[in-house]
């Protein structure tokens, strides 16, 4: 997806106008209408909120000292048409990762598209670092990826193989494939370290043995493959589990384990830094007022200023939906927190695209939807050696700084170690409501950690962040609907006469009826569905490559419904019907009430976390002002009752932290 900075050469199509961006002063844009010539101001929270509305659109445009050349009509809220790399097979995926891995370490070095005999130089050690087995590429092929890539504003897209779109032959069938990959584990994963062709002989016997069975039932026998496409199989399989299973963890860590100091940055957003720890904290319920235990926080942090670009609580362990719920924070700005709790002194603009993302090894970074996910946002991601907190020190300070300036005075602290805690009762003495704890981080950001001058070198953050962008504009996302892309849930389905099925439930309007009638029934279709609302689906349209909103069929049901309460309520349902359909479900969301205050009246706190949980009780709602308590887990999403002002008085009675008196 295509991304936009704040400088000259930003063209905006706002209240019908096509506007040229000029310069900037302390909270305020000036751009020039295109065909008045008349200068047009705005601040950056009106900026930021109208972009975030779709209001302003991104128009795609050349600008140089004499021209500027633009489509009409065009902008960048209609090229939510681009094939997302999320949603290609993993094979191509991976391969796209593989390119992105050698120009960005070309890059590194310097080297350019046309040095080729610097290139031949440096690809074999690139290879070795990758553990790219293989011959490593061509100076010519890879510097075709560099031309592609940098012509098309470093969209991954552009690498990705042609091979990719086009159609595969006809799949050996899921039975013949489960003896095929049962037959390489079973006969060539082994300590042992048996030949392919040994492999290859049990994989014909196991065939052989199926296929008896297949002609006593009348059915079909399955053709065999080739030696060849069978090692094709092998050779698919991930080169680091292979190694592992045959050679032992010890030599697979060894040739593959990549060691890298650290990096210093060289403006701001160069390097984010991110990270989740559960906060030594109890809070309560909003409006039960029952505690409902210790929420998890994930930070990100700019490594150059060292200030905080975004944060995401919830009561989940650390998974992909906290880690994209935290970047989607980092990426759309805080105007949200400053326009929601106005006595917030600093305004917290830090907020962008970072160039390399690092982190640790935890299973939501290497996942393939999150490195999917970095790429197509056309950053890079990193990640830290094991057991190496130094290589992202920036953000295990900071959860250090969180512990003892920000949560050391509130009522509910709770202490790593039990004998730490000697008498006191941490779930007994909370009385910090999540909105308000939500409201207290958000204050502690602005006006304290992101102005709090730096102990070593006594510059503070936000001084360092407002230097930098100066000669390194913070990237942002041109398209937000792209982002929803992006960062949902993707997958395929089979078009039939109800739509499109997805975890029990059907997605149909006209223009997927208008799909159909073209592509015909049966034909697979990918899309992608926002984790926190089942009541849309993103259908890519292979007619033209555009991503189309296609709602639920059971708005009643699923509008505003996560994926984690949607299965939750599945499995209730099998358990009372035997069965899962709509309708059982809808009824199953009614007597969900009764067993909610089952698990009120229950004293341990577990029961009340996994209520928390249910009900989708994050940061991100606070923000947009959706009221969800664990008294009613499974209602709507919907705006909430109370003010600002009831939010801010309600702490009027907690001690206050010793930040708060700078």
């Amino acid at each position: 997806m295509r991304n936009f900075i704040i400088a000259k050469g930003l063209v905006i199509k706002w209240k019908g106008a096509v506007c040229e961006y000029i310069s900037r002063a302390t909270g305020i844009f000036y751009f020039r209408d295109v065909l008045t010539q008349a200068v047009i101001q705005v601040t950056e929270i009106e900026f930021w909120g109208e972009f975030r509305s779709r209001k302003i659109c991104i128009v795609e445009a050349t600008s140089t000292p004499t021209h500027l050349l633009y489509e009409e009509g065009k902008s960048d809220l209609d090229t939510n048409n681009d094939k997302n790399i999320t949603q290609l097979a993993e094979r191509w995926q991976e391969d796209a990762d593989k390119k992105a891995f050698y120009m960005g370490e070309l890059n590194r070095r310097g080297i350019t598209c046309g040095q080729r005999t610097q290139m031949r130089a440096v690809l074999r050690e690139i290879a070795k670092k990758l553990g790219d087995l293989e011959k490593p590429p061509a100076p010519s092929t890879v510097g075709k990826w560099m031309s592609k890539f940098e012509g098309s504003g470093r969209d991954i897209a552009s690498v990705v193989s042609g091979f990719a779109t086009k159609s595969r032959r006809k799949s050996t069938g899921p039975d013949h494939e489960d003896i095929i990959q049962t037959s390489i584990d079973d006969h060539y994963l082994l300590p042992t370290r048996p030949s392919r062709t040994s492999a290859y002989r049990w994989y014909r016997s196991n065939l052989e043995t199926e296929n008896r069975e297949r002609l006593s039932d009348s059915l079909d026998p399955l053709v065999p493959i080739s030696y060849r496409t069978y090692v094709r199989r092998i050779d698919e399989r991930p080169k680091y589990e292979v190694d592992m299973a045959r050679f032992g963890a010890q030599v697979a860590k060894r040739r593959y384990t990549m060691i890298e100091g650290h990096l210093p940055a060289s403006h701001p957003l160069d390097y984010a830094e991110s990270d989740h720890t559960p906060l030594n904290l109890f809070v309560i319920d909003d409006e039960s007022y029952l505690p409902l235990g210790k929420p998890w926080l994930s930070a990100m942090k700019d490594r150059f200023s060292g200030v905080l670009l975004g944060l995401y609580l919830t009561f989940s362990p650390p998974s992909l939906q906290s880690t994209f719920g935290l970047l989607r924070h980092s990426l759309e700005g805080h105007h949200l927190a400053t326009l929601k709790w106005p006595d917030i002194e600093n305004p917290w603009l830090s907020s962008g695209l970072a160039a390399t993302y690092v982190s640790d090894r935890g299973s939501d970074y290497r996942s393939l939807r999150y490195r999917m996910a970095i790429r197509s946002l056309g950053a890079e991601y990193q990640y830290c050696e094991v057991r190496t907190p130094w290589h992202k020190a920036s953000i295990e300070r900071f959860f250090g700084t969180v512990e003892t300036t920000f949560l050391e005075s509130l009522p509910g602290k709770t202490f790593r170690c039990l004998a730490n805690r000697m008498d006191y009762d941490s779930s007994g003495t909370a009385v910090i409501r999540f909105s308000v704890l939500v409201y207290l981080l958000h204050k502690w950001a602005a006006d304290f950690h992101n102005v709090f001058p730096n102990s070593r070198s006594g510059a503070r953050p936000i001084d360092l962040w407002n230097e930098g962008i100066i000669t390194a504009p913070p990237s942002l996302p041109a398209n937000l609907d792209q982002l929803e892309v992006v960062l949902g849930n993707v997958a395929s389905s089979h078009l039939s006469n109800v739509g499109l099925r997805y975890e029990n439930m059907t997605y149909s309007d006209s223009y997927l009826r208008d799909l159909m009638k073209d592509l015909g029934p049966g034909a697979v279709v990918t899309f992608s569905v926002p984790a926190n609302d089942m009541g849309v689906a993103y259908v890519l349209d292979p007619r033209n490559n555009k991503n189309i909103p296609i709602p639920n069929t059971r708005p009643d049901y699923a509008n505003g419904l996560s994926l984690f309460q949607h299965r939750w309520m599945k499995k209730i349902c099998r358990e009372k019907y035997k069965k899962s359909s709509i309708d059982g479900l809808v009824s199953v969301k009614a007597e969900i009430h009764a067993r909610v205050r089952d698990e009120l009246a229950a004293k341990n706190t577990r029961s009340k976390t996994t209520l928390a949980r249910l009900a989708g009780i994050n940061s991100q709602a606070t923000l947009s002002g959706e009221g969800r308590t664990i008294l009613d887990p499974l209602a709507p999403s919907r705006a909430r009752s109370d003010s600002t002002t009831e939010v801010v008085s309600s702490i009027s009675d907690i001690r206050r932290p010793r930040w708060d008196i700078i």
